[in-house]
């Protein structure tokens, strides 16, 4: 259903019980209220624009993995022992992602990268355009968090994925965290 313009109502015109179902019932049923359907996510819901005069109702998701650590030595983009972590949720066109975690490295010179791969209505793989890069001291964990808009995703269930990538030796990830706002 679609909200519907009302008409310009004059006086003396008599409203005829499909005009008040098309104009105030269904009218109303297009409302945030109305849409209202459920209390997931993080604190809840909240509503987006997906065309004109029409709304969806879209919830924060999140997934963590915790404070256990998996290494890489690969210069590509793939899984650790752990896969993600993961979240499957209804995008629109756009969706904000958060994520990140804890990192080090076995080697002063050595580096370490956090991305994020898309699958279901969307197919993007990890890319070093939006990664999170890390280069610091020898077998200090340091915390970190990035954010990226994907702005060009097809709409319907997609699931976003943490990859992960080292460079010049091991490198080390901890505490994963993923955060996805569909809009």
């Amino acid at each position: 259903m679609a909200w519907t313009a009302p008409v310009t109502w004059i006086d003396g015109s008599v409203l005829t019980s499909a005009q008040l179902n098309t104009f105030l019932r269904d009218n109303l049923l297009e409302t945030a209220p109305a849409k209202a359907s459920h209390n997931g996510g993080l604190g809840g819901g909240y509503f987006t624009t997906v065309g004109k005069n029409l709304i969806a109702e879209r919830s924060i998701n999140s997934s963590t993995l915790g404070a256990f650590t998996q290494s890489t030595s690969s210069n590509d983009w793939g899984d650790l022992a752990t896969k993600g972590p993961g979240v499957t949720t209804i995008t629109g066109k756009k969706a904000l992602v958060f994520f990140g975690g804890a990192i080090s490295h076995n080697s002063n010179d050595g580096g370490a990268a956090i991305s994020v791969e898309v699958n279901g209505a969307t197919e993007i793989s990890a890319s070093d355009d939006w990664a999170l890069y890390w280069n610091r001291t020898l077998d200090s964990f340091t915390e970190w968090m990035r954010y990226y808009l994907f702005h060009d995703l097809t709409p319907g269930e997609n699931t976003f994925v943490l990859k992960y990538k080292a460079s010049g030796g091991v490198a080390n990830f901890s505490t994963r965290k993923l955060v996805v706002l569909p809009l």
